[in-house]
């Protein structure tokens, strides 16, 4: 049997009849060692949003120490788990064994009401143990606003993503998942996952990265847009929420080469709007979810959720007077917060549908206006000016398609897998894509969509 060591100090608590246990350390080989707290509640963890319920019970609690301050009779220790904080007194025959910042505890104590604050609940610490420590000082504050540079945050992303106000970006992000999935879930639509190695290119386009499969070149899908379609033919109404590549050398704050894409394809559609229209609805249930469920997050980063009244649909050419009108200086009208400083002015509205965009600035599938075949029938949707979707009416009739496959430069023999679907015949119908990080980060009004990012993948970071 491997050796094993267990340095405990035991002191009796003032005032009452137990002993407090402090361990400061455990070491052991290959032995787990299990430390069982004296307490009806030891072995049920309680989290911090439930210890109200437990006042003068003890309780065993486990979290991070998020903060540890001093004071003559008390050390107070801030535990953070994924519900809350909860805060634990160490009187002065504990205090000598407070955890250091950053370390993970679990503490057996007894709940007690804040003497002043009658809604907040501390707990009086009788045990103590330290799971993990940092073998060297955090290099930023875990217990208040990052003020350090994105760039710094993210080189320390395993330190990072500790700071409450970080970690609370992705609880969002994670919401805004999880509202998109029950968005379309609710009007009939089927969950799909689609390949992410592709021959060849989605989009048609040099923007793909190449990987060597075996004896021939691959590429990363720029997109499930070939194989949404497809899917639509039998299951009518699908959306996928799956990984992005794109091989853009794009080293803005708006860009990122791998990205979570949401995307949704229907079948049986009149016209692009048919399509706008079940995204607003999505989106509508997205703005109106999260402040019911996230009030305690959005409170603490400080920020609103505007609500939505019905978004206004304006055409291209009238997005071109806007920027005219308002001298609009800007590369790409849907990339550009002037442009939606405009919409507000001209429509009340920070949301914005832009329609029938010029054939040259869409895609071969999507479906020349019948109405003018210098326009498309698609649209994107923008919010404070910033593209966050992308969509439209899709081309149904094969001839057709392999004609605007030709148009765009590209070989319909490279696409024959997608061609067999409209060989047997395919519904009219359409779909759009948005990125997750991108309408995560317009929702929560940060600058850089790396803020919404766990790991960032762009033109310069490959790591962590």
């Amino acid at each position: 049997m491997m050796s094993q060591e267990n340095n405990t100090n035991k002191v009796d608590v003032p005032g009452t009849n137990k002993t407090a246990v402090a361990i400061e350390s455990i070491t052991a080989d290959d032995a787990e060692i299990e430390v069982e707290l004296k307490s009806k509640n030891a072995k049920k963890r309680i989290l911090a949003d439930e210890v109200a319920q437990y006042l003068e019970q003890e309780i065993f609690i486990r979290g991070f120490v998020q903060g540890v301050r001093s004071l003559k009779a008390f050390c107070f220790v801030v535990v953070r788990d994924r519900t809350g904080t909860v805060q634990a007194l160490l009187d002065n025959d504990l205090r000598q064994l407070a955890p250091t910042p950053g370390s993970y505890v679990e503490i057996m104590g007894k709940v007690v009401q804040h003497p002043q604050k009658k809604d907040i609940f501390d707990l009086l610490a009788l045990q103590i143990k330290t799971l993990a420590k940092p073998e060297q000082d955090v290099p930023f504050l875990l217990n208040a606003k990052p003020k350090a540079t994105l760039d710094h945050q993210l080189d320390f992303r395993a330190v990072s993503l500790r700071n409450p106000w970080i970690a609370t970006h992705f609880k969002i992000k994670a919401l805004v998942s999880k509202f998109f999935r029950e968005g379309f879930e609710q009007q009939g639509f089927t969950e799909i996952n689609t390949p992410k190695i592709v021959d060849g290119g989605t989009e048609g386009g040099a923007q793909v990265f190449s990987i060597d499969y075996f004896d021939k070149k691959v590429s990363l899908a720029q997109s499930p847009q070939l194989y949404k379609q497809i899917s639509v033919a039998a299951l009518e109404r699908v959306y996928e929420i799956g990984p992005v590549f794109r091989a853009e050398n794009s080293n803005t704050s708006r860009h990122l080469t791998e990205f979570t894409g949401l995307d949704f394809e229907m079948a049986f559609i009149e016209d692009q709007n048919d399509v706008m229209d079940a995204l607003e609805k999505t989106v509508r249930y997205i703005f109106q979810k999260i402040p019911e469920i996230a009030a305690d997050e959005l409170k603490l980063l400080g920020k609103d959720i505007f609500e939505i009244d019905e978004i206004p649909r304006l055409s291209f050419a009238d997005a071109m007077e806007l920027v005219e009108k308002y001298n609009i200086d800007c590369e790409k009208v849907t990339l550009d917060k002037a442009m939606g400083e405009a919409i507000l002015k001209e429509f009340g509205s920070r949301m914005a549908f832009i329609t029938n965009y010029p054939r040259r600035e869409k895609p071969f599938y999507i479906m020349t206006s019948p109405k003018n075949s210098n326009l498309t029938e698609s649209f994107d949707l923008l919010i404070d000016g910033i593209e966050v979707c992308s969509g439209g009416q899709r081309i149904h009739d094969k001839q057709v398609l392999i004609k605007s496959m030709i148009m765009n430069g590209l070989n319909p023999e490279n696409y024959s897998g997608y061609l067999q679907a409209f060989e047997y015949g395919m519904p009219p119908h359409g779909g759009a894509g948005l990125g997750l990080e991108r309408l995560a980060q317009t929702i929560l009004g940060l600058s850089n969509v790396r803020e919404v990012t766990m790991f960032p993948r762009d033109v310069r970071r490959t790591s962590p």
